[in-house]
């Protein structure tokens, strides 16, 4: 998550918001090859580690979704705001989380 945190500090240049939530979604599925190797070593403690690694999978999916969205969306939301007049932006311009989140939800 702290790449994802990272990009969005880079978010002016678009292909390095790109890159960090790759890398994001690679050290999810890092993660996710940790937790199978330690179910495979510690079987009694399998259960446990199954069920974060399913939640680790939901999570990667998302970053997935998002980091598509990412891609398909985040020129057009510049363009939109850089073609209006600086008074329509202002005026017109609504409080937002410093995150920009896809319209798609699992």
């Amino acid at each position: 998550m702290t790449n994802i945190v990272e990009g969005y500090g880079r978010s002016t240049y678009r292909n390095d918001y790109i890159r960090f939530l790759i890398y994001s979604h690679a050290s999810n599925d890092e993660t996710i090859n940790h937790l199978e190797k330690i179910m495979i070593l510690y079987p009694n403690f399998s259960l446990e580690f199954e069920t974060l690694r399913n939640e680790y999978n939901t999570l990667g999916g998302k970053i997935n979704i998002y980091k598509k969205w990412v891609i398909e969306n985040w020129n057009k939301n510049n363009l939109q705001q850089k073609n209006k007049s600086p008074s329509q932006n202002h005026a017109t311009q609504k409080p937002e989380s410093r995150i920009p989140k896809p319209e798609t939800q699992l």
